[in-house]
């Protein structure tokens, strides 16, 4: 299963690469620099360091110094995202939202978080067919929740997967640049104090993707048990008074402890 993993993380490496948005190249350039020094996957917050600015060539005591001062910073809280609905069921509600861009190719195309070129998402729209023809893609179908749910969000028991719900998959996990982008800078606060309003403001920006992602999870995911295990890598070690985690920006977690081994950083924890 971990080679299985880790061949797929370096197609998806190799073959479809990150995502180049306007003024990012010196950030991928650390960002690969990073990965040839650490391993395989790009922790968030060596790249969170990467994207604010912080040089790699630095001295090994100035790393350690602003290393130990940016992990005492990132343990006072753990982002788990805001909520946002783009469901017209859900119109007059504080958190209803209007997505900014006509489409979702415009929104790719042209957002303000991190953008794809043109190039870029004919590549991802091929992806998206292929995985589309494919048996999974063909027999992949909304569950019956058995709720009220359908109706709230229009999906519809039954409804096969969409295009845009595929490419918005992909997105997330064929560029992981991109991914971390998305999730830290348009669904969580980028500080305690900001407002709610500020962050929906930037989450308009990728509106047509977190509201397919949002119904991928709820009504094309399986439901997990009661006695299902899942692993969450984090960067650094975090301390507890009580831990009751609310998560509404995707997140990736993995069944198996083994992954989540090969894939924490050193020094990092793993929360289960």
């Amino acid at each position: 299963v971990v080679t299985i993993q880790l061949l797929d993380a370096l197609h998806c490496f190799c073959y479809h690469g990150e995502a180049v948005g306007s003024n990012d190249d010196m950030s991928i350039q650390q960002k690969r620099e990073w990965e040839l020094t650490c391993g395989v996957d790009a922790q968030l917050q060596t790249v969170s360091d990467v994207l604010q600015g912080t040089s790699l060539s630095n001295s090994n005591d100035e790393d350690d110094s602003k290393g130990n001062k940016l992990l005492r910073q990132k343990q006072t809280w753990l982002l788990g995202g805001d909520s946002f609905f783009y469901w017209d069921f859900f119109e007059g509600d504080d958190k209803f939202c209007r997505c900014r861009y006509p489409s979702l190719k415009q929104e790719i195309l042209h957002n303000n978080v991190f953008k794809l070129t043109q190039p870029q998402f004919d590549d991802l729209l091929l992806l998206a067919k292929l995985w589309k023809r494919s048996i999974l893609g063909q027999f992949c179908t909304a569950f019956n929740r058995g709720d009220d749910s359908h109706e709230m969000y229009g999906i519809e028991a039954g409804l096969p997967l969409s295009m845009a719900h595929i490419m918005a998959v992909l997105l997330f996990i064929n560029y992981d640049l991109l991914a971390f982008k998305y999730v830290k800078t348009g669904c969580n606060r980028m500080g305690a104090d900001e407002m709610y309003a500020a962050v929906k403001s930037r989450n308009q920006e990728i509106g047509h993707w977190y509201k397919l992602m949002r119904e991928v999870v709820m009504f094309y995911g399986e439901q997990s048990s009661i006695q299902q295990t899942f692993y969450l890598h984090l960067d650094g070690h975090l301390l507890f008074s009580s831990f009751t985690p609310k998560i509404e920006a995707p997140t990736i977690y993995s069944s198996s402890l083994a992954v989540a081994r090969v894939i924490v950083a050193d020094g990092g924890a793993i929360i289960e």
